[in-house]
């Protein structure tokens, strides 16, 4: 597939190593791309251009920018016009203490608002960047949760994750990114305030059919 990431930072940067290993062709869109690139340019399959070079490149468009100015940003470029847009921000206040967005919306929803043309899903929102190279914890494999309102994004995006050494989980509509975002909220107070530390994930864990309760 040919994927833009919008954002050359941890997050941004480790999606785009790791799909570009996977075979996939990666346009990272950088402020300064010709700054930036010099950090990609033996990357095979990856090359660091202009933001909306990268958005002009992508079927799929990944937000890996800081909440802070991903909807200007998103406002500012053009051509998203049936573009899978991926968002795995999380709305996070500069404390990183509280969502800055939350309740009867979601910052997934915000940016749909702003490119209505486009099909957003919002995914990735709820690991860290050292641990999407590791899908493993010890005997598991860690899922990814996503949701949107497009099958078609959806699937495309559980291709991805799936690709990557995760279990793709399917949460829905994408009203329901306000949950996952909250989700991701929690991880980051138990990873960082409580004594969990990074290297846990949240699992889906169902009965088996027939058993007793």
């Amino acid at each position: 597939m040919d994927i833009g990431i919008l954002g050359t930072g941890k997050m941004g940067g480790t999606l785009g190593r790791l799909l570009a290993a996977k075979g996939h062709k990666v346009a990272l869109g950088s402020r300064d791309h010709k700054t930036a690139g010099k950090d990609f340019k033996n990357i095979p399959n990856c090359e660091v251009v202009s933001q909306q070079d990268a958005v002009n490149f992508g079927k799929i468009v990944i937000l890996a920018t800081p909440w802070s100015v991903t909807e200007e940003l998103v406002s500012s470029l053009s051509g998203w016009d049936g573009k899978f847009v991926v968002d795995i921000t999380n709305p996070l206040s500069p404390d990183i203490s509280f969502l800055m967005v939350g309740g009867n919306t979601s910052a997934a929803e915000r940016i749909s608002e702003r490119v209505p043309t486009a099909f957003v899903v919002k995914a990735f929102n709820s690991i860290n960047a050292a641990n999407l190279g590791q899908p493993a914890f010890s005997s598991e494999t860690a899922q990814l949760f996503y949701c949107g309102n497009n099958e078609d994004a959806r699937n495309t995006v559980a291709e991805l994750i799936d690709g990557l050494g995760f279990v793709p989980i399917c949460c829905g509509e994408l009203s329901n990114a306000r949950y996952l975002e909250a989700m991701a909220m929690l991880w980051i107070q138990m990873a960082f305030v409580g004594e969990y530390g990074m290297n846990w994930s949240f699992k889906v864990i169902r009965r088996a059919e027939g058993a007793s309760v």
